[in-house]
C-alpha cells in the first residue's frame, strides 16, 4: 500500500541488519518489532494501514506529528482533508523567525513551536 514506508521496508527485510536498521529491536521467535517512538502518533499510523486514514491528533505538536510521519516513511499528503487543513492552518499560526537562511535553502515552519 505504501511502498516507501518504513513498515513496508521491514515486511520484505531479509537479514538481520536490514530489519535492525529498519527497527530499534526485535524477536523473529514472536514475531515482535520494537520501534521507540510516542506511541500517540504511532496509532494514527496504523489507523492509515488498517482504515486507510490518517487523522491528526489533536494533542499532538504538529510539528512532531510531521517528525512521525518523515519518520515512518510517509507524506502528509495522506492526511484526510479535515486535518490536512488542521495542520495547514497551524503553520500559518507559527511565528515567522529569521535565521538568516538563503533563499534556497528551505526553513521548517514549526521550528521553535514545541519543545
Amino acid at each position: 500500500k505504501f511502498p516507501n514506508s518504513r513498515l513496508q521496508k521491514l515486511r520484505y527485510a531479509t537479514s538481520q541488519s536490514e530489519i535492525l536498521s529498519l527497527c530499534d529491536s526485535f524477536s523473529l521467535g514472536d514475531k515482535e518489532f520494537y520501534f521507540d517512538r510516542p506511541p500517540r502518533v504511532f496509532e494514527n499510523i496504523l489507523g492509515l494501514y488498517r482504515k486507510g486514514e490518517l487523522h491528526l491528533t489533536e494533542s499532538v505538536c504538529p510539528r512532531d506529528f510531521l517528525g512521525e510521519l518523515e519518520y515512518w516513511g510517509l507524506s502528509s499528503l495522506h492526511l484526510e482533508p479535515c486535518c490536512a487543513y488542521t495542520l495547514q492552518r497551524a503553520s500559518w499560526l507559527l511565528p515567522i523567525v529569521d535565521h538568516g537562511l538563503d533563499q534556497d535553502e528551505q526553513s521548517n515552519p514549526f521550528e521553535g513551536m514545541c519543545g
